[in-house]
């Protein structure tokens, strides 16, 4: 997936990190847009429906954790791949993450090439998930419409079987009559 192909939310109630992450962004050519709380970041995932979500977790209105978790019970955003973004470094608030539905889990201070590597690894994933997702569409429908002609096949190979019996079953007769009829010579 290109940059300029994907859309990138990025939620952190903390100015210096959104504009620190969008300058990243734009420097690598990616599309983003920026939520500064979880309920405005919710909002604009329901309204733009982003191709990855960078979240921060500890923030005033509701927790990232509860994000993701309203996030992903919406079915169109169920699976948009999301990396929390956090100054959390325990490994119980990294599991906690991993449990609610992030993909992956970067600690703040971040690095700049880890978390643009992290980013275009996740959209890769998220670009293959719906090729994915779109060719298994493709089949259903395809097996669909093969059920369909097998079952037009199977009608017609009864109606033609049907149709046919009935003149060779005269047919047979005859031969079963001529065979066992000793009055017919051989002229």
């Amino acid at each position: 997936m290109k940059p300029k192909e994907s859309l990138i939310l990025i939620v952190d109630d903390t100015p210096a990190n959104l504009r620190l992450l969008s300058h990243v962004l734009t420097k690598e050519g990616y599309e983003y847009i920026e939520a500064s709380n979880g309920h405005e970041a919710i909002e604009l995932a329901k309204k733009h429906e982003p191709d990855l979500i960078l979240l921060d977790i500890m923030m005033p209105d509701i927790s990232g954790f509860e994000v993701v978790k309203r996030i992903k019970s919406n079915q169109l955003l169920e699976d948009t791949p999301v990396i929390f973004l956090s100054s959390l470094s325990d490994t119980e608030d990294k599991v906690q993450g991993f449990k609610y539905g992030g993909v992956d889990y970067i600690t703040k201070p971040f690095q700049k090439e880890e978390t643009l590597a992290r980013i275009k690894t996740h959209l890769q994933i998220r670009s293959l998930q719906k090729q994915l997702n779109e060719r298994i569409k493709i089949l259903r429908e395809r097996e669909i419409e093969l059920s369909r002609l097998n079952q037009k096949k199977d009608d017609l190979v009864r109606t033609v079987s049907h149709d046919i019996k009935n003149p060779l079953t005269g047919i047979i007769g005859l031969v079963k009559l001529m065979r066992d009829s000793n009055k017919i010579t051989a002229e």
